[in-house]
């Protein structure tokens, strides 16, 4: 498995141990989902917008962003909809805590926690 790849799973498990109790039995499914995303960002493959419309990427490695403010952003909002897709958007907000950011590249994970509670990284 590349850093890429085991960056991207990595990324993919972190958003999932955070999705609400109440969506707890999609936790994997979701994981899944973000694994995907993320590594098609790092590799250059897809990007998402800040409100999680995907374009095709430019085939030049990058880092990845993934971010819920008050509302899930970038692929974190494709993912969502593909993993719930029978919910509404305002039951979608409330599947992921609020002031959440992490900064995914091949070597490392920056966590954000809150409001500006940015937390140790997590190396790859």
């Amino acid at each position: 498995m590349s850093n890429a790849e085991q960056a991207a799973k990595m990324a993919g498990e972190w958003w999932a141990e955070r999705v609400d109790v109440k969506y707890a039995g999609r936790r994997q499914a979701f994981a899944e989902a973000v694994s995907e995303r993320v590594l098609q960002v790092l590799n250059g493959e897809a990007q998402w917008d800040w409100f999680g419309v995907r374009s095709v990427g430019d085939g030049k490695p990058t880092i990845c962003t993934t971010e819920c403010d008050y509302e899930p952003h970038y692929c974190l909002a494709d993912a969502l909809c593909e993993t719930f897709p029978e919910c509404l958007a305002h039951e979608l907000r409330q599947a992921l805590p609020r002031k959440h950011v992490l900064i995914v590249s091949p070597d490392r994970l920056r966590p954000k926690e809150g409001y500006g509670n940015w937390r140790p990284d997590i190396p790859v």
